[in-house]
């Protein structure tokens, strides 16, 4: 049971996810990327943040209080660096998620395809019973990517983490300007869902 969202860059997918998730209360687990920008707005970089430390939007971020160890890209758009270190908290991540209502994968399909211990960690997540919500990395976005990050990028393991998803009962849905409303209802639907599961889980315990 899980629901991801792609589409151009700035277009609001995490936002959106943050907004709700923020709204029903839910109880998250994982990871959301945090783009930092200088005083132009052009991108310097970009980090790995942990869902429960953001509020409704990345935008209100305080991004001078984001240590370097979890920045895994920086460098101009034409050239940038990777440091998969920061990807190396698989454990820490799978802990986390045994323990949540909704685990969030933000701009999942990216560098992080590169280290194998963090993607079988998200596949176990992803074939778990944990409902799973978040933004995957578009093609579009996959090959801009490709083209100006230093290290090779796994799109192989990208191409089956979408194919699996788009066989399941999960949904990958596009997002455009022109449909946000109606994503947003599958959204919040889809949320509705695991806060209903979740309470329903909660109840059989109890009466147990």
């Amino acid at each position: 049971m899980h629901l991801f969202l792609e589409g151009n860059v700035g277009i609001g997918k995490t936002t959106m996810i943050l907004q709700e998730l923020h709204r029903l209360s839910l109880k998250a687990a994982g990871f959301v990327s945090v783009r930092l920008v200088d005083v132009q707005g052009e991108t310097l970089a970009f980090a790995l943040q942990d869902v429960r430390r953001v509020s409704s939007s990345v935008e209100r971020i305080d991004r001078t209080q984001i240590p370097p160890e979890q920045i895994f890209l920086k460098g101009s758009r034409e050239h940038r660096s990777a440091d998969l270190s920061v990807f190396a908290r698989e454990e820490q991540f799978l802990q986390d998620a045994m323990q949540a209502d909704v685990v969030v994968m933000d701009e999942l399909g990216g560098i992080e395809m590169q280290v194998d211990a963090f993607y079988h960690a998200v596949c176990a997540v992803l074939q778990s019973q944990i409902p799973c919500v978040g933004t995957f990395k578009s093609r579009r976005n996959f090959q801009h990517m490709q083209q100006h990050v230093s290290i090779p990028v796994h799109q192989e393991r990208a191409e089956e983490l979408r194919g699996w998803m788009q066989q399941t009962d999960g949904q990958l849905l596009t997002c455009t300007t022109e449909n946000q409303v109606e994503i947003k209802q599958k959204l919040e639907c889809f949320l509705e869902q695991c806060r209903r599961r979740n309470k329903d889980n909660f109840e059989s315990n109890f009466r147990r």
